[in-house]
């Protein structure tokens, strides 16, 4: 297993370093070491020593950048493919992973966290969380998921200066941390979309029985099998026919394709919430996950801002942008969010609610990477 350097400074030198690291030519690189487990008896990319290695490995020299690494990538079409290479099969192995903790945790259900048949809403945010990272173990990556979606949550009350009741979460896959942990952050109803059947059972499975052990609010969280570019999204909850929904999340691993689309038809509707679409920057955009299409967005919907990891920040702006960030995620988190607005005729909407978010969200690196506002 390759040793990662404790600390990666940003300069030339380190810049070379982590891209030979990445897809370098010798056998340690994570390139070399997916291309020989792909080759190998054992090929599968469900969860084994062998891919755990990997990708624990990839998820450690991503969160230590440097970012602006990305350039020395771009700027060769062989390192591009090995990077796609990368990609690809950890986004498959992330599938794998949830489908197999999925099913670990519905063979071996957690006990009852609490004592009450019914999570009262008035359990603060903080125990709801802790009680749902509880039921959620062993899943690998659950604290990295806490953080990220209360980062997430801080940014989207911001949003909708706090009016926000409900949220849909597209591609919530079969591990649905996500939208389970909006809901009890924000003690709000939330809507798993997702377009493949097993993983919508599985996610229900799961859903059930953190409702059973009393970690999870009954009736809070649903879950919808179906393409989310034929849903109907309302905020009006007298509107029978649609998913109400005060923001749409849509995840990292809906295709580009879909993602556009969906923003699309949202845009030709009178539904005038928050989109956010999970994306990526730097090193994590060409070797893990794939940076949203914004030019085929912005054409649907205004551009409000991003919210990027701390690392993928140089020199005040986000690596890859001309724009500075509005906020910034831990640095243990690997995903970007790219937020949108229903278009104006003033085209002032999505600058108006930018500055409330810099406003609300203005965050500070505290002791352990954790991103909290200054008002907390």
């Amino acid at each position: 297993m390759t040793v990662l350097p404790s600390c990666i400074s940003d300069n030339f030198h380190s810049r070379k370093e982590v891209v030979d690291l990445l897809v370098g030519d010798h056998d340690d690189s994570i390139y070399s070491r997916v291309i020989s487990h792909l080759n190998s008896s054992q090929s599968s990319l469900a969860p084994s020593p062998s891919v755990d290695s990997i990708f624990t490995s990839l998820v450690q020299l991503l969160h230590r950048g440097p970012h602006s690494a990305v350039s020395i990538i771009l700027g060769q079409n062989h390192l591009i493919a090995r990077a796609k290479t990368i990609a690809d099969a950890a986004n498959q192995a992330e599938h794998l992973l949830e489908v197999h903790y999925a099913s670990c945790i519905i063979h071996s259900p957690p006990s009852r966290v609490n004592n009450l048949n019914v999570l009262p809403l008035s359990v603060t945010s903080e125990r709801r969380v802790f009680h749902l990272s509880k039921a959620a173990q062993p899943f690998p990556y659950v604290e990295n998921y806490v953080r990220l979606v209360r980062s997430e949550c801080h940014v989207i009350s911001a949003c909708l200066k706090n009016n926000l009741r409900s949220i849909a979460v597209v591609g919530s896959g079969p591990m649905p941390l996500t939208g389970v942990l909006m809901s009890a952050q924000l003690g709000v109803r939330v809507t798993l979309v997702d377009v493949d059947e097993t993983a919508t059972k599985l996610a229900s499975s799961l859903v059930a029985l953190w409702e059973g052990c009393g970690a999870l609010q009954y009736g809070f969280v649903q879950t919808l099998c179906s393409d989310a570019r034929h849903v109907n999204f309302t905020r009006n909850s007298r509107i029978n026919s649609g998913i109400e929904a005060d923001a749409v999340i849509i995840a990292s691993l809906v295709p580009d394709e879909v993602k556009v689309s969906l923003v699309r038809n949202i845009a030709n509707g009178d539904w005038d919430g928050i989109v956010g679409v999970r994306s990526a920057h730097g090193l994590i955009s060409v070797a893990n996950y794939e940076k949203a299409n914004r030019c085929q967005l912005n054409e649907f919907m205004d551009f409000i801002g991003y919210v990027v990891p701390v690392g993928c920040v140089e020199n005040g702006k986000v690596v890859g942008e001309s724009e500075e960030p509005l906020a910034l995620f831990p640095n243990d988190v690997l995903n970007s969010l790219e937020l949108y607005t229903k278009r104006t005729e003033n085209k002032r909407a999505a600058q108006k609610i930018g500055a409330e978010v810099r406003g609300h969200c203005d965050f500070r690196i505290l002791e352990g990477d954790t991103l909290l506002p200054h008002n907390s």
